[in-house]
């Protein structure tokens, strides 16, 4: 819905008479109100010379050589060569004065004209200019407003196409105006399966009686997450009879309204509700059971030396099942120590699914990734996150269907970031809310009940879905707070000394974290464990395992020149280069190696391969540009690359790869730096 075009600067007038003198009288008066003229005595071939010259104003005798006044008026305004037209003639041309009036003239002045009867005309003119003027200025502001209202305003028809909806459809789910009119039933396909029917009951009742509605309901974005919201109609007005007539039935016109981030605020007040109650709970049962429970059993042992039987020993066995429930109600309640960040969840997904290949490979499950690239930095703990998406994800490979596969995508909403982790099950879940609790026996405490905790203690929801069809589908929601909208103030969490530490750093100043908060990789803490457990793999599968050592040349010298903190920046696009070059290929993981170095592991490569993606990584580097000197730009900080790959055995030990890694990126410094070599 666009505002006709306004042009609040257009003032030029235009006479048009083949009488000389009226037209110069006539623009000496029009100049002297602020009208600039031209004038015109000879129209025949006016249209063709304008070219494309507007005028505000044109006064145009009835009476022309060669044309009619009025057919030239009706082309003037039908090419917008004029915004007003007023005729010239004498009082008794009426059937002139009809047509004129039908073409869009706006006033007709009397020949000859007194200065008086001009100068009343101007008038309204102006007065009508000031009102188009308002006019359109109230188009726009409403076209804004309704375009860009954060609201889906819609306008549908009795077939559910559309007849109107407005920009804000596309923020909301990802489509653009043109597009969701284009196609037939195009809402009806973006609701929610089990919306459907309550949807279209409420459309289909407001079509019939001209009723409002209001519905909560769900739609589906185009990257497949649910969006909630609550669509609304409005009192359709009486139908034209005019349409009637022709045809034309009934529209419904309305709002849907996001209320995405309101329900995961409720499923996180109900979802602490549960817990705090469900501790109170469980530490009274703890406390009173645990105590006749050590009797009994006890009891039992003693009774067994002097008379065995039978049945003292399922006494034995059951006591040691509750004592083994008991355990696992005490580890959910112990407190779980989190250090919220700024994360990049697409980095944290990208690396548990590396560090999670080796099982997926053995199982012979594919990933489907759909991140969204522009995706904001998440409010999270790095470590506890994805060791949430490893825990989702190792319950997903033990509940998934045969040959299937499993979805990662990652989306946000206005005020939170957003991953959804799918598979197909062999069977639906029977109690879904049973997933989250510790005191089921097929329940792993370090699972579903602990990851719950934890992204509960990140102020996010962990929640579950089903779908019963063709293919269950099991669906993990987890919801995260955006880093921008929560005022972060670093947590201190006392030492085993009781001295009081900063969140980054534990008590020996090693990173808590699993991936750097400056350069997003993993850091060298958790390298080993990883590397250990890729050989192993690698192993067992009988895959080449390449390595590539990375080393960034004059970093010290750098550093001399610009300071540590240029030198953080400059580390963080190099990793950020690296990271975009090994990005293909999810098993591939890049750690922080030293003070100046990085590694990069690549699963199921050949030292051709790894060699050709070692010249990727050096001249990624290399291409950023970084100077030593902004006058020099022969001295970039660039890689001295070292590679290695084999396929290890049983006795291979993990060091050797660094081992012949190192010795490579050694030859390479000794040729001069900025190059590649590789030990076979």
């Amino acid at each position: 819905m666009q505002p006709c075009s306004f042009d609040p600067d257009l003032s030029r007038a235009l006479v048009i008479d083949e009488d000389r003198g009226s037209c110069r009288s006539l623009a000496h008066i029009l100049e002297s109100s602020g009208f600039p003229t031209d004038t015109c005595a000879q129209p025949a071939g006016l249209l063709e010379s304008m070219n494309g010259q507007r005028y505000s104003l044109a006064f145009i005798n009835f009476e022309l050589p060669q044309m009619s006044g009025l057919d030239l008026g009706y082309r003037l305004l039908d090419n917008r060569n004029v915004e007003d037209i007023v005729f010239m003639g004498n009082s008794e041309c009426s059937d002139s004065l009809v047509r004129a009036m039908q073409i869009g003239a706006c006033d007709f002045l009397r020949k000859p004209f007194r200065p008086q009867e001009l100068t009343m005309l101007l008038e309204r003119l102006k007065e009508r200019r000031r009102l188009k003027e308002r006019i359109y200025r109230a188009e726009q502001r409403n076209s804004l407003l309704l375009q860009n209202i954060p609201l889906i305003i819609y306008s549908i028809r009795s077939d559910l196409s559309l007849e109107f909806i407005n920009q804000s459809v596309n923020n909301f789910l990802g489509y653009t105006p043109e597009e969701a009119m284009s196609r037939r039933n195009w809402l009806g396909y973006l609701i929610h399966p089990d919306d459907r029917r309550n949807v279209r009951m409420a459309l289909r009742k407001a079509f019939d009686d001209g009723s409002p509605f209001s519905v909560e309901c769900r739609l589906i974005h185009r990257k497949g997450n649910i969006v909630h919201g609550i669509a609304r109609s409005i009192t359709q007005l009486p139908c034209d009879p005019e349409k009637r007539a022709h045809g034309e039935d009934r529209r419904v016109e309305g709002i849907f309204m996001d209320i995405t981030d309101r329900v995961f605020l409720e499923n996180a007040l109900v979802q602490s509700a549960k817990l705090k109650t469900l501790g109170s709970i469980s530490a009274e049962v703890a406390h009173e059971i645990r105590n006749p429970l050590m009797s009994i059993a006890g009891f039992a042992r003693r009774l067994g030396k002097r008379m065995p039987a039978p049945e003292l020993d399922i006494i034995l066995r059951e006591s040691a099942r509750l004592e083994e429930l008991l355990n696992r109600i005490r580890d959910y309640l112990k407190p779980v120590n989190i250090s919220r960040q700024g994360c990049s969840v697409n980095n944290l997904l990208s690396n548990a699914a590396a560090l999670l290949a080796p099982e997926m490979d053995s199982k012979s499950i594919a990933w489907r990734f759909e991140l969204d690239h522009e995706l904001p930095l998440a409010l999270a703990d790095p470590d506890a996150l994805t060791q949430v998406v490893i825990d989702l994800v190792r319950h997903a490979l033990g509940n998934l269907a045969e040959g299937g596969d499993i979805a990662i995508q990652s989306a946000s909403s206005d005020h939170n970031v957003l991953v959804k982790i799918s598979y197909p099950q062999m069977a639906p879940v029977l109690d879904p809310e049973k997933l989250f609790l510790p005191f089921e026996e097929d329940t792993d405490v370090h699972g579903l009940p602990l990851c719950s905790r934890m992204v509960k203690n990140m102020d996010g929801v962990l929640d579950f879905h089903q779908t019963n069809g063709k293919r269950n589908i099991a669906t993990f929601t987890m919801t995260m707070p955006k880093a921008d909208d929560v005022t972060y103030i670093p947590s201190k969490i006392p030492n085993v000394k009781g001295n009081v530490v900063s969140d980054k750093y534990t008590e020996n100043g090693e990173a808590r974290y699993c991936f750097g908060p400056q350069d997003g990789v993993l850091t060298r803490r958790l390298f080993d464990d990883v590397f250990a457990r890729t050989v192993r793999a690698s192993t067992k599968a009988g895959q080449s395992l390449g390595v590539v050592l990375l080393e960034v040349n004059d970093l010290e010298a750098y550093a001399a020149r610009h300071g540590k903190a240029e030198v953080e920046v400059a580390l963080g696009r190099i990793a950020e280069a690296l990271s975009a070059q090994l990005r293909g290929l999810p098993c591939n993981l890049l750690a922080r190696f030293g003070d100046h170095e990085y590694i990069a592991i690549l699963p199921d490569t050949l030292l051709d391969e790894a060699v050709g993606l070692g010249e990727s990584l050096r001249s990624a580097v290399a291409n950023l540009g970084i100077t030593h000197d902004a006058g020099d730009r022969s001295r970039l900080l660039t890689l001295s690359v070292g590679i290695t790959a084999f396929t290890p055995t049983p006795s291979t030990n993990p060091n050797e790869f660094i081992v012949q890694a190192r010795q490579a990126l050694l030859a390479a410094r000794e040729r001069g730096r900025n190059t590649v070599r590789a030990v076979g």
